[in-house]
């Protein structure tokens, strides 16, 4: 199983990700002659209760994702309506384990 590091925030735990396009916007934008922006390198709040993964309005617009739909997702002071983009996000490799016996604990 895949292990990975997070660094202890105050607000949580977090976690360094790269975030852009989706591959089929991507080629839109170059059959159409346009530079696709690059990645961004952010850091991410792992939020395992989330149902959806949240990405700051100043990501959104300076990536241009496109938009997708509006969504209903429950919060913990109750339902919330949030818009929905396409996006690709990127994990780092895990870490390397040091016992590769499969069924023991690392």
């Amino acid at each position: 199983m895949p292990r990975y590091q997070f660094a202890v925030q105050p607000d949580g735990l977090t976690l360094r990700v790269k975030i852009g396009l989706d591959q089929q916007t991507i080629g839109r934008l170059l059959s159409a002659g346009l530079t696709p922006p690059r990645s961004l390198t952010v850091d991410a709040l792992v939020d395992t209760g989330a149902d959806f993964t949240g990405v700051s309005a100043a990501v959104i617009a300076q990536l241009g994702l496109p938009y997708l739909t509006t969504v209903q997702t429950q919060t913990a002071s109750g339902v919330a309506v949030q818009r929905q983009f396409w996006a690709s996000v990127g994990l780092p490799r895990p870490l390397k384990t040091r016992n590769r016996n499969p069924g023991t604990r690392n």
